[in-house]
């Protein structure tokens, strides 16, 4: 079996109706899944998941490399329309795709308000602002560190 194939077999194994699969790679002997819901995860559910992906591996006899199973970071960028769905009602910094040649890095703070199929709006200074995903070069998370939900 190459990787594809046994990704493919973890990725069923691993997807349900409220768990997906935001990221699976493999790096020598190390298979690394990062997995989310829309309303976040649990270490119970990860330990779930990683005991399946060890069932697997052993009821197919192939040699069982490290895996990983972990959830996304508050720092990592978000990976597809859900992460943008959890993520509703807090801070985030969108990073736009640059059009012309200029190296001017064009970015916009705001509370993520409203999400659809095809854009998202953030509120900036009590205004709304839509944004097309097909704009968006990367969006992330920013933590409030001073004791409150943003």
């Amino acid at each position: 079996m190459d990787w594809n194939q046994i990704n493919n077999a973890l990725v069923k194994i691993v997807e349900n109706n409220a768990i997906y699969v935001v990221k699976s790679t493999v790096n020598g002997s190390l298979v690394r899944f990062v997995v989310d819901t829309e309303r976040g995860i649990e270490i119970g559910e990860l330990t779930k998941i990683n005991s399946k992906i060890v069932d697997w591996f052993e009821d197919n006899e192939i040699v069982q490399p490290k895996i990983e199973v972990s959830s996304p970071g508050i720092y990592q960028a978000f990976s597809d329309f859900r992460a943008y769905k959890k993520n509703m009602g807090r801070l985030i910094c969108v990073k736009f795709v640059n059009s012309d040649e200029s190296e001017d890095e064009i970015t916009l703070e705001g509370v993520l308000k409203k999400v659809d199929d095809e854009s998202f709006q953030i509120e900036i200074e009590e205004n709304l602002k839509e944004v097309k995903f097909s704009e968006v070069e990367s969006s992330k998370l920013i933590e409030n560190w001073k004791g409150k939900k943003n």
